[in-house]
This record gives structure tokens, C-alpha cells and sequence, in this order.
């Protein structure tokens, strides 16, 4: 063979193998989105706002290794949590659907039965599906289980993210020589109330002799959970060290989850594997009247959570700015895998937003989201709210319309404009008349197929009971 020839074999060859690769990545330059059975792995990381986090622009570096992720995918900048509680926002990840009509409403309700979950979708796919839970609030109770093969969820009230990234590596491990494709879920819950990270993590952030904290929270709260921790005043010196070790919570889920992408390298899989990053819902620190909570007031730093999205080979990396949600998660999943969703979603792919790169004016959608009502935390508004019932909220990508359940069977009313009031101060519901009036209707007519708006809690078992308790969700 002439060494002309075998240059030109060479080349060839190169051209074949390059137009392979290229059949592999997720855009090609027609922006023609290839679709292929990857591995699937959500990470969730509890009660993480989205600007506690540096890639959606905080000062501190709270997140390296997910920003290490974030700047391989892409980022949402603004996306929005069904519900400020941990188990009707999974519900609404891992199903498509508003949390009135997959059945968890609010913490200690269970999916409705034969509801089709990502997990159960992939797993008649001929997927392997495993779960790693660390919080209490996602046991089985919740029927979130169903569809996966695997669901660790061996814990009484929450556990450490790093061990439970130990557990969910060993299964991994397990997945490297697999020929079939996997389905994996993990669940950090170190940014979780009570704010109790690991020095070498609060060292990042605070002074070393600032250790108000701890005597404080001990003192008033016996070491529970923040409810009783807003029946005391809190010194700004406190709230400073509150937030300092909110902070170092999150770099502390940041390394439990960061190792796992880690694994996923080591052994290869990270360029066969869909990863997708979220938060169930944020935290109010400061900002309202019931301080370092969540669940009960749908504020911006309670329903804005980071969302990213890493796809095989990193091949690309955007920031999104129109309004996503939760609910688009599993159908971008499965649209992103070539299969078709076996029922109707609420959500909807995103694929489109990634691939023809729509203005926020030409998504142009409404989304919808939840709160459980509770009186103590909500005073301020001089109201009276039933107790655990659902707060329902309408946002668009430039205003908020909210109604809470009132004893006497009417709605209370608030509404924002979050461009020129983005921290929500100013209630503009008695004043924008008219445009209150549209989005009222328009947040009737979507509550209204709902048969129990108000959703009153029905009895719960004495063990979710507890927990509930334990984790600060029950007066």
C-alpha cells in the first residue's frame, strides 16, 4: 500500500469515525435534537434557593461542584418549585403533573394510585431504577417507590448527603459493566432546617469564635426543627451566623453530590448519562415576617430553584431565561430519550427552548404552584387561614397572583409585580385591578378542576405524624 493511499485511508477513516461522534451529540447543526437511551441521574438538593448558589450569581462559593456541572449544561434561569414542601415538589418532578392531580398536595399525602412516574415509565422501558432518599419527608409512605427497583429510604427522620452517596456509589458501581441502561435518584437534605453542617464546611463561611448559634437554636428549639425558633426574637448577630451556616449546608450537599458526578466519570458513564440537578424548593431567611422556613409563604426564595441540565458529552451548555417548572422535568427527560409520555402531563419538553432557542415572549406560558397555609406563619397578613390547607399561586414570567384559603371559605388575594418588585414588598392586588382581575380568572378556571380546592388534611399515620413534627412541619 502506497503511503498516498494510506493517508487517504487514514483520512477516511477519520471522516467516519467524526460523523459517528457527531451522530452521538445532542444538537446537530441543523439544530436537529438526536434522542438516545442514555442513563438517567436526578440529583436533588433540599431547601437550596437558587441565588444561595454561585452560578445564578451569589457572592460566596457555596456550590463548587455543581457549578463545575452547571457550566457543562444548562442552567435555568427561572425555574419554578410546584410547591414549597419537599414531597408534593418531587411528585411533580417525577410525574409531570400539578400536585392536585398527582395526589401529594402537602407532606404526609401519597401519590394517587396507578399515577405514572419517571420511574415506573423507564423501568417497562428495561431500565434498572434505584433511589437514595435522605429525607423522611420521601419514604415510602409516599408511593414515589413505585418503578424503582431499588429504593433506600432505610432512615427515621433524615440522614447525611455524604452517606447516603456512599450508598447510591456502591449501586452505581454495580451499573458500570450493566448492559441495560439506568434510572438513579438521590436526594441530599443537608440544606434542611436545622442548619447543623460539619465544621470543616461552616469554616468556609464564618468566623471561628462566632458560635451564637448553637446555643441559641439548643436553648429554644431543643435541637428540633425552626418552628419554636421564631417564638424568640432573633439578634442580627444570629441571623448572620444563620445564614452563614445555611451556606455551609449547602456546600456540604454540594461534596456529597459532587462525588457521585465524580463516580459517574471514574467509570465512564458520565458521557452515557442525562444528569439533571434541582431543588424541591428554596428558604426564607430575613425576608418575611416567620424567619429561616419554608412551606407556607410562596415567595420568590421559596419557589425560584436552580434547575440544570447536563447532557451526554457536555455538547451543550446554555443559560435559559423563559419560565420552566418542575413538571417539565420527566417530559424533557423522556423526549430527550425518544420516548413517548404513556399518558397526558401538565408539563411540557423543553427540548424546543434548547434546540430553537424561543424569546420569553414566545414561550409566553403560565405556571402554577402550590403552599400549605399555616395561621402562626402567616400573621402578618392579618388573616384567618386554615390550618394545612393550599394556597394556590399563578406566575407568569413577570407577575404573581397568590390566594389563600380563609377560615370563611373565601380566598385572600396578593399579587406582585416581580420586574420592578423581584423581593415582592409591595402588594398590588387592590391597585392593578384589571390585570388582577385576568390572572384571578384565569387561576379559577385551573383551580377549578380540582374537586377539593382547599385540600384539608386528612388523618395522617402516627409515624408520618412524628416526622413531620421532627422536621418542623406540624405546629
Amino acid at each position: 500500500m502506497s503511503q498516498t493511499f494510506r493517508t487517504i485511508a487514514l483520512f477516511t477513516l477519520g471522516l467516519v469515525l467524526t460523523a459517528g461522534l457527531i451522530q452521538t451529540t445532542l444538537v446537530q447543526k441543523e439544530n436537529h435534537f438526536v434522542r438516545q437511551r442514555w442513563n438517567v441521574v436526578v440529583l436533588s438538593t433540599d431547601t437550596t434557593r437558587a441565588d444561595h448558589l454561585p452560578f445564578y450569581g451569589y457572592h460566596r462559593n457555596t456550590a463548587p461542584e455543581l457549578t463545575k456541572l452547571a457550566q457543562q449544561g444548562i442552567v435555568f434561569e427561572n425555574a419554578i418549585a410546584a410547591h414549597a414542601n419537599t414531597a408534593p415538589s418531587h411528585a411533580s418532578v417525577f410525574t409531570g403533573l400539578w400536585p392536585n392531580n398527582h395526589g401529594i398536595t402537602l407532606n404526609g399525602k401519597s401519590l394517587k394510585k396507578n399515577t405514572h412516574t419517571l420511574g415506573s415509565i423507564l423501568q417497562k422501558e428495561g431500565y434498572e431504577t434505584a433511589a437514595f432518599i435522605s429525607g423522611g419527608t420521601l419514604k415510602k409512605h409516599t408511593r414515589l417507590h413505585h418503578g424503582f427497583g431499588t429504593y433506600e429510604d432505610n432512615i427515621r427522620f433524615s440522614r447525611a448527603a455524604a452517606d447516603t452517596a456512599n450508598i447510591a456509589m456502591r449501586w452505581l458501581r454495580s451499573m458500570a459493566t450493566s448492559k441495560k441502561p439506568f434510572f438513579m435518584f438521590m436526594h441530599s437534605f443537608d440544606p434542611h432546617q436545622p442548619y447543623l453542617p460539619e465544621l470543616d464546611h461552616l469554616d468556609h463561611f464564618r468566623k471561628p469564635e462566632i458560635i451564637e448559634y448553637t446555643s441559641f437554636h439548643n436553648k429554644h428549639t431543643h435541637g428540633t426543627n425552626a418552628f419554636d425558633l421564631n417564638q424568640h426574637p432573633i439578634p442580627e448577630h444570629v441571623g448572620k451566623e444563620l445564614i452563614d451556616r445555611y451556606d455551609a449546608d449547602i456546600h456540604q450537599s454540594d461534596q456529597a453530590l459532587g462525588r457521585v458526578v465524580q463516580a459517574l466519570r471514574q467509570m465512564n458513564l458520565l458521557d452515557r448519562t442525562i444528569i439533571v440537578l434541582m431543588s424541591d424548593h428554596g428558604e426564607s431567611h430575613t425576608e418575611r415576617n416567620w424567619k429561616f422556613d419554608h412551606g407556607a409563604q410562596p415567595y420568590e426564595e421559596q419557589l425560584h430553584v436552580p434547575l440544570v441540565l447536563r447532557f451526554p458529552g457536555a455538547q451543550l451548555r446554555q443559560r435559559v431565561e423563559p419560565l420552566v417548572h418542575h413538571v417539565d422535568v420527566t417530559p424533557t427527560v423522556l423526549d430527550a430519550l425518544g420516548i413517548q409520555t404513556p399518558v397526558p402531563m401538565d408539563g411540557r419538553s423543553l427540548i424546543p427552548l434548547l434546540t430553537h432557542h424561543p424569546t420569553k415572549a414566545d414561550w409566553n406560558r403560565i405556571v402554577y404552584s402550590h403552599c400549605r397555609t399555616e395561621p402562626v406563619r402567616m400573621t402578618n397578613l392579618g388573616q384567618s387561614f386554615k390550618q394545612r390547607g393550599l394556597a394556590y399561586v399563578l406566575r407568569t414570567q413577570t407577575h404573581k397572583y397568590i390566594e389563600f384559603p380563609k377560615t370563611d371559605g373565601t380566598w385572600f388575594p396578593q399579587m406582585f409585580d416581580l420586574v420592578v418588585d423581584p423581593e415582592e414588598k409591595t402588594d398590588i392586588s387592590q391597585i392593578r385591578t384589571p390585570l388582577r382581575n385576568g390572572l384571578e380568572q384565569q387561576l379559577h378556571q385551573w383551580r377549578d378542576q380540582f374537586s377539593n380546592p382547599s385540600t384539608p388534611d386528612k388523618p395522617m399515620t402516627p409515624e408520618i405524624l412524628e416526622q413531620l413534627k421532627a422536621l418542623g412541619y406540624v405546629h
